[in-house]
């Protein structure tokens, strides 16, 4: 494997990472009515999980599409 191959299969690794907490984070807030009484601009905080959640599956998608790293 190339270093350019481990870069790409490093930082792809990383934006799943903070995908996946994101994810994780936004199912807390949805499933928990505690999470939601410590952010009084719930939908807000929501809103923006969502928007950093898309922003990564695209930067995921480009590094599939362009370099073919699927792994």
């Amino acid at each position: 494997m190339t270093t350019m191959n481990k870069h790409l299969k490093a930082i792809r690794k990383k934006l799943e990472g903070e995908r996946d907490e994101h994810l994780a984070d936004l199912e807390v807030y949805l499933t928990n009515p505690v999470g939601v009484g410590e952010h009084p601009d719930f939908g807000e905080v929501v809103q923006k999980k969502i928007e950093k959640i898309e922003s990564l599956d695209s930067q995921i998608e480009c590094i599939d599409k362009y370099f073919n790293n699927n792994e």
